[in-house]
């Protein structure tokens, strides 16, 4: 009797249970979520960088393919002012066809478009951290001494920046043969907001 009870029990609970709407993830799984998307984004973007880096900085890359171009641009213009033919610098063929598929154009769109989606999923991660403190500092501040509990005791500001202050002149006034240097014997005062 008490088996077939617990039984009915739990089927009923169970019943209950299936018809409740499904929990909404905590602020924190959200966050954790959302960390995880952007870490595996960063993961694409930094083999998208890695590929794009291989084909600049190899050897016979764009970036060397570049340098030659250059030198030889510069040779051709101190040949220019000789007679003859100056031959001028092939690119290699796998630079040529990696520039025909457009390959680097198309992961250095795939670069920014995986950065603005980086972009969005911080300030998402920020707004989710935002909202946990939001929900843990909802304390309420009832006197002075509370509030110098919770948050501490502010720092003693310097106030020698805001005194009026009078300084003696550093200046000498210079001598000649017949009269010897003097320093001044006037002050120079410094205003500020407080009069000491």
């Amino acid at each position: 009797m008490r088996g077939r009870c617990l039984e009915l029990f739990l089927a009923r609970c169970t019943r209950h249970i299936r018809r409740l709407p499904p929990k909404a993830p905590s602020n924190m799984e959200l966050t954790q979520e959302l960390v995880k998307k952007k870490v595996e984004l960063l993961e694409q973007q930094k083999a998208k960088a890695t590929k794009l880096n291989k084909l600049l900085d190899a050897p016979g890359g764009f970036n060397e393919v570049s340098r030659k171009t250059c030198k030889n641009l510069e040779a051709a213009i101190t040949a220019s002012k000789r007679p003859g033919y100056f031959a001028y610098y092939e690119q290699p063929e796998h630079v040529k066809n990696v520039l025909r598929s457009g390959e680097v154009q198309r992961l250095q769109e795939q670069i920014v478009h995986l950065q603005k989606q980086i972009d969005q999923l911080t300030e998402k991660i920020e707004k989710s951290a935002d909202a946990q403190d939001v929900a843990h500092t909802d304390t309420t501040i009832t006197s002075l001494k509370h509030w110098l509990a919770t948050y501490g005791m502010p720092k003693q500001q310097s106030t020698s920046d805001l005194y009026t202050v009078f300084a003696p002149d550093k200046k000498v006034y210079g001598g000649t043969t017949h009269y010897s240097a003097f320093r001044t014997q006037s002050s120079t005062m410094k205003k500020g907001r407080l009069t000491k």
